[in-house]
């Protein structure tokens, strides 16, 4: 997602929360191919450690449960709120995400991503590039800060588009395009 958008020129900064339940290391570290992704992608990477309230949304979700117990829909709308108070500190102009519509079954169909639009209020400036032009036009689009008929049309539970994508960037420090 991040390369898709900066080959429009546009500057991206990633953002990476360590928790405990597996995007990080044991430690509560970085997991090694995020950083060499930021790397291969040249751009700054911040982290932000989120374990207390992975916990706490694991203990009592607002949504629903995945079927690991894994709280999707409120991960998601944290993980937002979270890159939101990044973006206002950094005075950027908008947040993408690399989620593609239909391809979690519980946190990336419409109404999911519709839910967490509403409850962050956000969804004018969260751009999700690698399904945008299946999704409403955001403020980056509209305002012409990106070309959404330049960004590839991937929906669905498969990953063959995204690892062609990778491919085509010469990425390959990432991890399985299977997350939540």
């Amino acid at each position: 997602a991040a390369a898709v958008v900066m080959e429009q020129g546009v500057e991206v900064i990633g953002f990476h929360l360590v928790n405990a339940f597996g995007a990080s290391t044991r430690d509560g570290s970085v997991l090694p191919h995020v950083v060499d992704l930021a790397k291969e992608l040249g751009i700054e990477l911040r982290t932000e450690d989120s374990t207390d309230a992975m916990i706490e949304m694991v203990r009592r979700p607002k949504y629903a449960r995945g079927k690991n117990l894994n709280p999707c829909i409120d991960c998601h709308i944290y993980d937002i709120q979270r890159a939101e108070h990044l973006r206002q500190e950094l005075d950027a102009d908008f947040i993408l995400t690399g989620e593609v519509l239909g391809q979690r079954p519980l946190s990336q169909n419409r109404e999911a991503l519709n839910l967490i639009n509403r409850k962050t209020g956000l969804a004018d400036i969260l751009l999700r590039p690698l399904s945008a032009r299946l999704l409403n036009p955001t403020l980056p689009e509209r305002s012409g800060w990106v070309d959404r008929e330049k960004f590839p049309l991937i929906v669905g539970r498969g990953r063959k588009k995204q690892l062609l994508l990778a491919t085509h960037y010469g990425l390959t420090q990432f991890g399985s395009p299977a997350g939540g």
